[in-house]
Formats: structure tokens, sequence, C-alpha cells
């Protein structure tokens, strides 16, 4: 188990009769009341109980969505980041003439984390465990338990269907006992020293300061996978500058998006998390005078967004879904506790060079997008 996965687990572990983490919409629109304070308090527009029955109705529908690469479906059970991230890929493979490999999953053990809310939108967050997203290469991915998906669920109004807003995964099962009642979770903390949306923002700092080599963070945050491992920002994208052989010129901006992604905010037993996304604008463009891109017939040079020809520029739409973990003092360095493993970019564009003789920047043998060992086609 990680550090992020064991920093989960020892705060539920501590409340088995609680629901493990509350908390509400943060950004985008006013969040709902988090917790009954009086007998006579409104009552609350989601229940544990419905909380768990949607998870299940959502997650045969949403996996059959996936597996088919069926753009239509997902639109209607995805919304936000999620949606993004999951039409992009489908975009991606469909340009390529082939699928995505996903396969469709069975729900494993899971807790639902369901805060008291009389206002919308209304939010609650789901632990599942489960096998590899993507074909099993090994009978271990194919094992349910291979890995722990965290998925927070948005419901913006009351003539509005329940979807998923956010989709991240960790290695691993829950490493904690789950809960064995289904009761509303507490409202989530307040740090003194970083907002929930600052904590987003000082992670797509951090990814930035990588990408231009800055000497420190000027946000601690805790070494892991998703910050200095291999789904960091610079272990994908490698520094900002020339690239591919000198023949790339390659610029990428991060940022966070509350209004489109939102930002949600959970207590972990007295720890302190928070699920959103990081994006990024990537900007490539020939380091020579003259030169162009070169997306090949078969579009494997720089994805399967891209239709075949010459370009002078190529913009991409990247980002990482993530939840985070605030430490009490700023000192300890924010965690990134789950994130994602597949491909960061889920849209590119570009603009036709019209020389005819100038000098082909580069062809890249391996694609122009940017892929993990859990990639469909690593």
């Amino acid at each position: 188990m990680t550090a992020r996965a064991r920093i989960v687990a020892s705060a539920l572990a501590a409340g088995l009769l609680v629901a493990g983490f509350g908390g509400g919409l943060v950004s985008g629109a006013r969040a709902g009341s988090s917790a009954r304070t009086t007998a006579a308090a409104a009552p609350s527009l989601v229940a544990p109980a419905a909380a768990a029955s949607e998870l299940a109705a959502m997650w045969r529908v949403r996996e059959k969505a996936l597996s088919d690469d069926d753009v239509a479906a997902l639109k209607r059970v995805d919304t936000g980041a999620a949606l993004d991230r999951d039409v992009g890929l489908t975009l991606y493979v469909k340009g390529l003439g082939t699928s995505s490999l996903r396969v469709q999953r069975h729900l494993g053990r899971s807790v639902v984390v369901v805060p008291y809310q009389t206002r919308y939108p209304i939010s609650f967050l789901a632990f599942v465990e489960t096998s590899s997203e993507l074909l099993p290469k090994t009978q271990a991915a194919a094992t349910v338990g291979y890995e722990t998906d965290t998925l927070v669920f948005a419901k913006s109004a009351a003539s509005e269907p329940w979807r998923v807003a956010l989709a991240t995964r960790q290695l691993g099962g829950f490493g904690f006992t789950p809960p064995r009642q289904l009761v509303y979770a507490p409202p989530a903390p307040s740090s003194s020293w970083i907002s929930p949306t600052g904590a987003l923002r000082a992670l797509a700092q951090f990814d930035q300061e990588s990408v231009e080599e800055s000497s420190a963070p000027s946000v601690p945050m805790d070494g892991g996978p998703w910050t200095t491992g291999a789904y960091s920002a610079f272990s994908s994208e490698g520094p900002n500058g020339i690239t591919d052989n000198g023949g790339v010129h390659r610029v990428h901006t991060y940022y966070v998006s509350p209004n489109t992604d939102g930002v949600y905010h959970f207590d972990a037993m007295g720890a302190d998390l928070v699920c959103g996304a990081v994006r990024a604008n990537g900007t490539l463009t020939p380091s020579r005078p003259g030169g162009y891109l070169f997306q090949n017939p078969t579009r494997t040079n720089w994805g399967g967004w891209l239709a075949p020809g010459r370009y002078s520029v190529i913009r991409t739409s990247e980002l990482n879904q993530v939840c985070l973990s605030i430490p009490a003092t700023r000192d300890n360095g924010i965690d990134v506790v789950s994130g994602e493993y597949d491909l960061d970019e889920w849209a590119a564009t570009g603009a036709h060079s019209t020389t005819t003789t100038g000098q082909l920047a580069s062809i890249r043998a391996t694609g122009g997008q940017h892929r993990s060992a859990h990639s469909p086609l690593a």
C-alpha cells in the first residue's frame, strides 16, 4: 500500500461506525449544509442508503459506457473533469481506428461517504475495490482489489441526474475495514494555512515549477507517484523548452478551473481531503525556422485527435484528477492520495503549416501523447 493509501486507511480505520469521509462541493456553486444541527433541520437531499444504491446502479451503466467506448452514453453519466478524461480517451482511440481496451469491471467492496446536505448542488464520495480499468495483462490486475477507485458523485439540481464528476484511483485495496453502518459523515475540517482550492492550486504551481525546473516548490508537497514519481508532471512532460532531439519547442502551463471541475472537500476522521483536477495547456512548435510538425496517416505520431498533415503549432489539453491530503501544518507538505495512471492528454488541435519545403521538426517513434505503463497503447 502506498503512503497515500495509508493516510486514508488509518483515518477510516479509526471510525468504523462512521461513513469515513464527509464534505461537499466547495466551488462552482453554493454548497449545501454538511451536517444536521438541530432536530428541526431540513431533511437531507440524499441519504447514505440512497447513495449506496446510486453507486451500484451507476457503476453498471458507466462501466458499460466505458468498455463500449460510447461517447453518447458517457455524456449522460459523467461531468466536468471525468467527462473530459473519459470522452477524450475514447476519441483518441477512435482516431487511431482501435478501441481503448477498457473492460467492464465488477463492483467490489464499497464505502459511500455522504454529508448531510439541504441545498443543491449535492455530492458524495465513493470508494470501490475493483480490478484494472484496462484489459488486464496479469492475473493480479484482473482481481478485485487490484486497485481502489475513488469517485465523486454530483447532482446540480433536483431535476438533474447524478453524474460522476471525478474519478481517481490508487493501487491496492482499501487497507481498512469498511464501516458496519451507513450514517451521515461529519463536516470537513478547516485548515488554518490553506484553503481547499488553494491546495489544488499549490499542486498546479508545483507541476509548473517542476517542468520549469525551479529550485524549490513554493508550497511543500510530499513525495509520491503524482508529485515526484512515475505519474508526475515532470515525468510525463519533461522540462519546458527544446525537446525531441532539438526539433520541438514545448511549453506547458498548469492551472485549476473550479467553475468547470468543482473542488470537493472531505473529512478523513481529522485528516483534510480535497478532490479536484489540475489542468494544463500545452503548446508545441518547431524549434527551427521553416520547420513543421508532422502527423502521419495512422495518427500515431501526435495522437488520435489530430488529422494527418503538417502543422506549424499543436495545442494539447491535459488534466489529472486527484485527491489531496492537507496536513495540519504547512511544513509537513500536501500529499496526493490518489490520481490517474493513463493518458493525461484529452484533446489536441493544431494549425496546418503552409510550408512545402521546410524541415521536418520531429517524427516521434512512440507517439506525441504521453503514456504510462498502464496506458492502453504503452
